[in-house]
C-alpha cells in the first residue's frame, strides 16, 4: 500500500514577500543565467535554497540550511498545520487552455523492487551527490516531486474539486506564463479520505528520480530513519496529465550532413521538409509509426524507419523498451549511425523546438532530433514492468514551481 499523509507545510510569508519575486523553477533546469536573474529580484528568492552557491570557504549546502533557518526565524518563512495542499496550474498550450490539478502531500519511501514507488526512466549519478549533501545538511524536503497514479474513476477529483471553488491561499502567474493556485486541505474527514483513496494506488516517478533515489539512499539505505517521507505532488494519469518530447540535440558529429544522411537512409525513408510546422504535422500524423524529425543547416527532414525487423540486429524487439522511439533513436540513430557517445560532451537535450532551431543556427549545436511524446499508456506499461526508459525519455508539463510549499523531516 502506498501511505500519502498530510504534513505542517512551510511556505512565504506573503505579508512580507511578493511571492512572484522568490519563486522558481526547479533546479534541474536552471542554469546560471537564470540564477542570477532570480537573484535580482529578492534577497529571498528560493534560489538559495534549491541551488546554493558557494560563497568563500563556507560549504553551500550548509549555508542553505543557515538561510532556511533563518527565514524561518525572521517570518519570511511560516509553518502550517497539518494540511493537504490541493495544486493547479493553469496554462495554454497550442491555443488551448488546460488546468493540471493534484494533491501536494508526504509520500512514504518505499524500495523500488516493494512495486509500490515506480521508476520509469534511468538517471545520471552526478546530481544524486548534489542533492544528498543538500538534503543532509537542511534536514528538509526543498522541492516537490511529481508522482502519478491511475485512477480511471476519478475518485479523489470528486473529492477535492469542491475546495477550487473556494478563495486559494496562493493565486499569481508567474513569469513561465502559468497561473498557480493552491488551497489548504485541512478537514480532517477529508485528509483520511484522500489518504484512504490513495491507499491502492501505485504511484510512477513522473519527474523527479533523483531527488527520489537521494531520498531513499538518505532516509533507508544508508541512516535507516524512522520518517522515511518525501515531498510529493500527486496526479491522475487518467485525468490532465501532459506529457511532452524531450529533443535531442548532437555536438561533435564526425561526418557531414550528406553522408550522415545517407547512412540514415539505409534504414529510413528520408524527406525533406519546406518549414518546421510542415515537419510537426508529419509527426502529429504518425504518431503510431517509429517517425522523427531532423534538423541541420536549416533544413529540416524526416525519418520513417523502413522495416522494424531491421532493428533485430541492434536490440531485442520482445523486450517492449526497445519498441519505444526513444530506444530506436539511441539505439539505432545516435549510437549506431552517428557513432556519438551517450554524454554531456556530444548530447544535449531540449523540450522546446523553437531552442532546437536557435541552438543549432547558432552553431552552439550540430544536429537536432525530434521526437513525439511518450505515451503515458507506455510508461505506465514499462514501469509496471520494472523496466527503465533511457534518461529524458519524457517531460511531464506542466512542472510545480519551487518555493510554494516545502517540508522539514518529521514534519
Amino acid at each position: 500500500m502506498v501511505e500519502v499523509l498530510p504534513f505542517k507545510g512551510i511556505h512565504y510569508n506573503g505579508e512580507k514577500v511578493q511571492l512572484e519575486k522568490v519563486v522558481t523553477l526547479p533546479f534541474d533546469v536552471l542554469d546560471e543565467e537564470r540564477r542570477k536573474k532570480y537573484l535580482s529580484k529578492s534577497e529571498y528568492n528560493f534560489v538559495k535554497l534549491n541551488l546554493p552557491q558557494k560563497g568563500g570557504s563556507e560549504d553551500k549546502y550548509v549555508k542553505a540550511a543557515q538561510t532556511l533557518n533563518r527565514w524561518l526565524d525572521e517570518g519570511i518563512l511560516v509553518q502550517d498545520g497539518e494540511s493537504f495542499y490541493l495544486y493547479e496550474e493553469q496554462y495554454v498550450i497550442e491555443g488551448e487552455r488546460r488546468i493540471q490539478r493534484g494533491i501536494v502531500g508526504k509520500v512514504k519511501i518505499e524500495p523500488f523492487e516493494e512495486g509500490i514507488i515506480l521508476p520509469h526512466e534511468e538517471i545520471y549519478e552526478g546530481p544524486i551527490a548534489d542533492r544528498y549533501q543538500l538534503l543532509s545538511k537542511t534536514k528538509a524536503d526543498i522541492e516537490m516531486i511529481v508522482g502519478v497514479y491511475s485512477d480511471s474513476e476519478k475518485k479523489i477529483k470528486h473529492l477535492v474539486d469542491a475546495y477550487a471553488l473556494g478563495d486559494p491561499f496562493i493565486d499569481f502567474m508567474h513569469s513561465d506564463e502559468i497561473r498557480h493556485r493552491m488551497w489548504h486541505i485541512k478537514d480532517d474527514k477529508m485528509k483520511k479520505a484522500i489518504t484512504g483513496a490513495l491507499s491502492d494506488k501505485k504511484i510512477i516517478i513522473a519527474d523527479g528520480h533523483h531527488r527520489y533515489t537521494t531520498a531513499l539512499k538518505y532516509h533507508v539505505t544508508e541512516n535507516g530513519l524512522g520518517e522515511p517521507y518525501i515531498l510529493m505532488l500527486v496526479l491522475n494519469m487518467d485525468d490532465d496529465v501532459l506529457v511532452l518530447p524531450t529533443h535531442r540535440m548532437i555536438n561533435k558529429l564526425d561526418k557531414s550532413l550528406d553522408d550522415l544522411m545517407q547512412d540514415l537512409g539505409q534504414y529510413f525513408d528520408v524527406s525533406k521538409k519546406n518549414s518546421k510546422q510542415e515537419l510537426v504535422e508529419v509527426l502529429r500524423g504518425k504518431e503510431d509509426k517509429h517517425v522523427f524529425g531532423l534538423y541541420a543547416e536549416g533544413c529540416w527532414f524526416t525519418l520513417e524507419l523502413r522495416d522494424v525487423s531491421s532493428l533485430k540486429r541492434f536490440m531485442d524487439l520482445s523486450d517492449d523498451r526497445n519498441r519505444l522511439d526513444v530506444s530506436i533513436l539511441h539505439k539505432l540513430v545516435i549510437e549506431h549511425v552517428m557513432g556519438v557517445p551517450e554524454n554531456k560532451e556530444y548530447l544535449s537535450f531540449c523540450k522546446d523546438l523553437d531552442e532546437v532551431e536557435e541552438k543549432i543556427d547558432s552553431g552552439k549545436h550540430e544536429i537536432g532530433l525530434i521526437l513525439n511524446p511518450t505515451k503515458l499508456t507506455q510508461i505506465k506499461q514499462i514501469a509496471e514492468e520494472g523496466q527503465r526508459m533511457p534518461q529524458k525519455s519524457t517531460y511531464f508539463y506542466p512542472k510545480p514551481l519551487s518555493g510554494l510549499i516545502l517540508r522539514k523531516n518529521g514534519d
